[in-house]
């Protein structure tokens, strides 16, 4: 028979949200931030990691691409791999590296259509997953919106939402979680102008743990915004009607870009003019350099400032020439990055996804500290939860009940233990009842499980294992129970 080991959410009821609402003002600010650590970018991206280390929920080094069904390629480095690693474990939070699609036009379409290579694809991801101990994998696949063309998406959403299901069935049987980043999609309608909808959020939002949207890149080869915030919120506007809020996180650029309106006279020999980017840090540096006054764009919530750039010297035949290149700044400041962390925030997603960590101007984090010290989530550090029922069965137990870290929404991991041994397990199950009771946690954070058990009477223990600054695990109980 099931036995109770300790109460439930719906035996705290009032006095928990009281407790956990009272006590909100101690809470250290919500891990409201995640963020990628660029290959080429890894010493400034390790030193966000230890400066704002207490905001972010977990980090995606953006290292790996899927070259064939079985390949995986690593851009970076083995000892700057290792350093990131450190630099997370250290301040224990949670590492999902990311895998973005390293195959020509149409290849991971063709490798997702054939079930035999999207099994081995699962597989070549699971292990990489588990042979380096990563928290999970965070899925980049571009191609199927910016290189294979609209007419392949309605063959290949049907392999992507069966993929996306395989791999998170896959993951989740080992305690790890899975992360898709996707360009926005705007309606569910699939007709021009609807965005990406080859990715089909509301089809694959069941089998993951995390929705990023590439909420960037409004303004790419002409002049204007990066991510206007009244496009943001027509994006979150939709993202809510398919996908869970505490799943969602928004994507921000910590980037700008400096672009080429016009060019007049003649450019000397090796002069081509062009568009970069530009990272928040070195804005106040270009500022000054261009004597610029930067004004905020009232539509976008972004700053703008325009310059000329002069260049003279010889043509290819010797002659001098001169060339005026009028050029238009764009990006978004500490101010432009609040708004849409407050944004986001009022529909209640779980935070930003930060492109990229390193990026930042650093004046960034204070004002996104405080902001986070505002929402609504559980008091203390240290993971929680509870054990509700304890059932033998033949050579098994089946244990459940819930578990949460209050530092974060993320499911955390569970460790059961038995005389036969520890099973580790994700405590990812839809809890409403949890939600309720502890404004902020979110709702996935339940779990019911069989674990192998001798025969005979034995000490069956759970312990949950947090992330963050709090400790490392908590105990649940243990229970003693008679199997067979």
């Amino acid at each position: 028979m099931p036995r109770v080991v300790t109460g439930t959410p719906r035996a705290l009821g009032a006095l928990a949200i009281v407790l956990a609402l009272g006590l909100a003002a101690c809470a250290p600010p919500k891990r409201s931030v995640t963020g990628w650590v660029p290959y080429w970018s890894t010493d400034t991206a390790r030193a966000t990691i230890q400066s704002a280390g207490d905001l972010l929920s977990e980090v995606s080094p953006f290292w790996f691409r899927a070259t064939g069904a079985t390949t995986l390629v690593s851009d970076e480095p083995a000892d700057d791999q290792a350093a990131v690693v450190a630099e997370a474990k250290a301040a224990n939070i949670p590492l999902i590296p990311t895998v973005r699609d390293g195959m020509p036009a149409g290849g991971m379409a063709a490798v997702l259509a054939d079930p035999a290579q999207r099994a081995a694809h699962v597989a070549t991801l699971v292990h990489l997953v588990q042979t380096n101990g990563y928290a999970g994998i965070d899925l980049d696949y571009e191609q199927f919106a910016y290189s294979d063309g609209i007419a392949s998406w309605a063959g290949t959403r049907p392999n992507w939402v069966q993929f996306v299901a395989e791999l998170g069935a896959a993951l989740h049987a080992q305690a790890r979680l899975l992360t898709v980043t996707t360009p926005p999609i705007y309606n569910g309608t699939r007709a021009a102008g609807s965005g990406y909808w080859v990715y089909d959020w509301a089809a694959i939002a069941p089998h993951t743990d995390r929705l990023r949207v590439m909420a960037y890149e409004f303004s790419h080869s002409s002049s204007g915004p990066m991510a206007p915030i009244w496009w943001v919120e027509q994006i979150v506007a939709y993202a809510v009607q398919v996908v869970p809020r505490s799943k969602i996180q928004i994507g921000v650029p910590a980037y700008g870009r400096d672009f080429v309106d016009a060019i007049t006279g003649t450019c000397p020999s090796g002069i081509v003019p062009t568009r970069h980017d530009v990272r928040n840090r070195n804005f106040s540096a270009l500022v000054q350099q261009e004597g610029a006054t930067p004004t905020r764009d009232g539509p976008s919530g972004e700053m703008t400032f325009s310059y000329v750039d002069r260049f003279t010297g010889p043509d290819g035949s010797g002659i001098e020439v001169t060339c005026d290149v009028s050029r238009s700044v764009w990006y978004p400041d500490v101010e432009s990055m609040l708004a849409r962390a407050r944004l986001v925030s009022s529909y209640g997603v779980s935070g930003v996804a930060q492109w990229a960590l390193g990026f930042e101007d650093p004046a960034q984090w204070q004002p996104l500290r405080e902001h986070a010290a505002t929402l609504p989530h559980p008091a203390g550090v240290d993971p929680t939860g509870a054990v509700e029922v304890v059932a033998a069965g033949p050579g098994h137990v089946v244990v459940g009940g819930w578990a949460f870290d209050p530092e974060a929404d993320l499911p955390i991991q569970v460790r059961i233990t038995t005389g036969t041994g520890r099973t580790t397990v994700l405590a990812n199950w839809e809890r409403a009842d949890i939600a309720a009771a502890y404004p902020g946690a979110g709702p996935y954070h339940g779990f019911a499980f069989p674990v192998p058990a001798r025969s005979g009477r034995q000490t069956v223990c759970v312990d949950a294992l947090g992330v963050g600054a709090g400790a490392r695990t908590t105990s649940l109980g243990c229970t003693s129970v008679r199997v067979g």
